[in-house]
This record gives C-alpha cells, sequence and structure tokens, in this order.
C-alpha cells in the first residue's frame, strides 16, 4: 500500500474544493479533533482522481457533543462549511 499523495488531486478537483479541505483540517487539528479524509477527496489521492464539490472526513467522537433526547451536534468551532464549499463528517465508532 503507497501513501496518498493529494498532488493527484490538482487539475481534477477545484482549488476551492482542495482549500477548504486545507483550511477545515487545520481547524479540525486546532481543536484537537483526530481526523481523516474520506470520500472522492481520499480516492483521488490513492490513485483515482475524480471530481467533487465537497470535503469529507472521519472524525473522532470529540468532534460532537451529544444531549438529551439522543440529539447529536457539531462540537463549537468544527466547520460545517468554508468558503461556501460543505464540510461532511461521519463519525468513526472507535479509533
Amino acid at each position: 500500500m503507497t501513501k496518498p499523495d493529494p498532488s493527484l488531486l490538482q487539475g481534477v478537483v477545484a482549488s476551492e474544493v482542495l482549500d477548504a479541505m486545507k483550511i477545515a483540517s487545520a481547524a479540525l487539528r486546532a481543536s484537537r479533533i483526530r481526523h481523516v479524509v474520506v470520500g472522492a477527496l481520499a480516492v483521488g489521492a490513492n490513485g483515482f482522481p475524480r471530481a467533487t464539490k465537497d470535503v469529507n472526513f472521519l472524525v473522532g467522537d470529540e468532534a460532537f457533543e451529544r444531549h438529551a433526547g439522543g440529539l447529536v451536534t457539531l462540537r463549537a468551532g468544527v466547520p460545517f462549511e468554508v468558503n461556501g464549499i460543505a464540510v461532511d463528517f461521519r463519525e468513526r465508532p472507535a479509533w
């Protein structure tokens, strides 16, 4: 298995989407939230580039707040949009 190469996304994925990925990742790091890129960006960085209009992350449980009645919200400071680009999250049950 080779290491993902984000440079493979250049020219395939809009620069605004790549910028959104970098900005959102920096915000997650600053909030100490474990995360990895998934979806089309991850597929592309692993050798199968394809266009996408959003950014998807798999994140640790610390990205969410759990409330009474089963309500789950994003923790304060977790971006869900960067410069008009949607940022989506999926929770990984256990790391």
